[in-house]
């Protein structure tokens, strides 16, 4: 069996955690900053305004689902760290 020191898994349930929290603050917010962009009087925003939300709380999942896997691959054959290192710049 492989022995783990305890930090180094308190760092992943870390990574883990922040990564989760990152994908999921913005949900509450979403609402009020697309019901912005449409007039309240009109008869098919609230439906126009349901369907944007679900469409943008579900691209960020979506978007680390396709990105996973070029990113591992990509730090396969260049290293992790510059991935890691590219990939957050990209995302600040």
């Amino acid at each position: 069996m492989v022995s783990v020191s305890k930090w180094a898994i308190y760092t992943l349930y870390l990574v883990v955690f922040v990564d989760l929290f990152q994908l999921t603050f913005v949900f509450p917010f979403i609402p009020t900053i697309v019901t912005g962009f449409y007039r309240k009087d009109d008869p098919g925003a609230k439906e126009e305004i349901a369907a944007s939300v679900a469409l943008l709380s579900s691209l960020a999942a979506i978007g680390e689902m396709l990105g996973s896997p070029i990113l591992g691959l990509l730090s396969d054959k260049i290293g992790r760290r510059p991935v890691l290192l590219i990939s957050t710049l990209g995302s600040a």
